[in-house]
């Protein structure tokens, strides 16, 4: 498990601003974004001045991600795979307890389980 933590510092005209901080001074580090597990998004990664073990993280929101229902996106550790930060977004018909937020981020969850397992099985076969 990686010693590094993301935490939202804001989320304002569908740009998500966070704080990503490791324990360890090093390389700015590789994050992946998807939506709905299945879309890659663009994030944007610049190191915070002044402060050698953090990094701010920008992501622009796509208009796929602003419509009606549960969407969800992930951001993990490409290198580590692990999950950093989950956004859940509910638009249209208002839905305080709408399960579909928990199914989308069942399916995603299910996904990276799925790439996991394609990645340990390719290394399997070919070490």
């Amino acid at each position: 498990m990686s010693e590094t933590t993301l935490d939202q510092t804001s989320f304002v005209k569908a740009v998500w601003t966070g704080r990503l901080e490791r324990a360890a001074a090093g390389s700015a580090p590789k994050l992946t974004a998807s939506l709905n597990g299945l879309v890659e998004l663009d994030l944007d990664v610049t190191a915070a001045p002044g402060r050698p073990r953090c990094w701010n993280v920008q992501l622009r929101i796509p208009e796929q991600g602003l419509s009606e229902g549960a969407q969800l996106i992930v951001i993990e550790d490409s290198e580590t795979q692990d999950v950093l930060y989950r956004i859940p977004i509910i638009a249209g018909i208002a839905a305080t307890d709408d399960i579909r937020a928990e199914i989308a981020a069942l399916r995603a969850e299910l996904d990276q389980l799925r790439a996991a397992f394609r990645k340990a099985e390719r290394s399997n076969k070919t070490g």
